[in-house]
């Protein structure tokens, strides 16, 4: 009876360890299912100390290897637009252009180039300043005045006097067709809006609001 007892404890002892066995290899990293997103994984460094390192996959035109030196572009669009250029300290030395390349690229091209890679192109006296675009808010844009025109990247301030309609009613139309790193705002006393932005984005908002203020009689 009791050799009985000892052979039905040894069989289930087996079988609860191949079960755990079963679940750990199930839950390992070469039975994950194919395109699940990797785990953290261990290394030893040189000097012995442990360190997480987390496998990820980003899109080929995202790494290192696709980007090119901003310097090298700014010589070739000076060269072929005649402007001078300034670099802010925060500005990347290498950005993403895409396979078109940049041997011949021209300035609209090269603000085009900015925008795509979140910088942005402020023209101040005889200089160009290249910046992130969350500092634009800060920048000396150029304000322009009526009738003059900029390249279609430039950043610039403009200001739209608004005379059927209060300028406030514009904004939360207005404020979604603008980037985020742009500004808007509205003058009550002058009824005027305010509006920080690329030339181009400008023009359409200047379109939108000749539609919208008209007298009411026309509405």
């Amino acid at each position: 009876m009791m050799l009985q007892s000892r052979l039905v404890s040894v069989l289930a002892t087996a079988t609860l360890v191949s079960l755990a066995s079963a679940c750990a290899l199930a839950q390992s990293p070469q039975n994950a299912p194919a395109g699940a997103p990797s785990e953290p994984r261990q290394t030893q460094s040189s000097q012995g100390k442990q360190r997480v390192v987390r496998q990820t996959r980003s899109p080929v035109w995202m790494t290192e290897h696709n980007t090119t030196s901003i310097i090298s572009i700014i010589d070739v669009v000076a060269a072929n637009s005649g402007k001078r250029f300034l670099l802010d300290y925060r500005v990347p030395n290498g950005v993403v252009v895409g396979p078109a390349g940049y041997a011949d690229m021209g300035y609209d091209a090269f603000l085009r180039v900015l925008d795509n890679n979140d910088l942005a192109a402020v023209a101040t006296g005889d200089y160009v300043t290249v910046l992130p675009k969350d500092a634009i808010r800060q920048a000396e844009t150029r304000v322009l005045k009526a009738g003059e025109t900029a390249a279609p990247g430039d950043w610039v301030t403009r200001v739209f006097i608004i005379k059927h309609l209060p300028a406030a009613q514009l904004v939360p139309i207005l404020r979604p067709l603008m980037p985020r790193s742009g500004h808007l705002a509205a003058q009550a006393n002058a009824n005027a809006l305010l509006v920080v932005d690329r030339y181009v984005n400008t023009e359409r908002l200047r379109e939108v609001i000749e539609a919208m203020d008209i007298p009411q009689a026309e509405r």
